[in-house]
């Protein structure tokens, strides 16, 4: 009996792996990895390549950083020139997916986006104060306040 729980216990492991199931913390690592390779391999298109397509695999299967990580990527001046074409429609796409799992950088990226009209995005006073009230929601830091200064007014 115990031979046979053994044998299932590894065969569902090497399913998982097969299937690409990673940990959170195996995906964290994936995503770093993959944000060095692409920042440090300037010019070596078919590095950045595969880096990103490691991301891109990761945000196509719901995780939020990943996502994050691609919006910034499609954000002029990209590391990735000649890799990836830069795109605001496409960076905002990708912040917008992370900032509603509740990616907080996502969020006060969108927010001061919005704000300032960066990165070509429309400029909204509604849209900034929405995102950054839920990214400093519950946040009395002197950061929250400055950030949140505008939406109280």
């Amino acid at each position: 009996m115990k031979k046979s729980c053994m044998s299932l216990v590894v065969a569902c492991t090497l399913f998982l792996v097969a299937c690409g199931t990673q940990s959170p913390e195996q995906q964290t690592e994936i995503i770093n990895q993959a944000v060095m390779q692409i920042l440090d391999n300037k010019g070596n298109a078919k590095v950045q390549q595969k880096a990103f397509d490691e991301l891109m695999e990761l945000a196509q299967k719901g995780n939020p950083d990943a996502m994050y990580q691609v919006g910034q990527l499609h954000i002029e001046p990209s590391p990735m020139q000649g890799v990836i074409q830069t795109s605001p429609q496409e960076a905002e796409k990708w912040l917008l997916k992370s900032a509603e799992l509740d990616h907080r950088p996502a969020q006060i990226a969108l927010g001061n986006a919005y704000k300032l009209g960066a990165y070509r995005f429309e400029k909204s006073h509604e849209k900034s104060c929405h995102w950054l009230k839920k990214a400093f929601h519950g946040d009395d830091s002197i950061i929250a306040k400055v950030n949140l200064e505008p939406c109280n007014k």
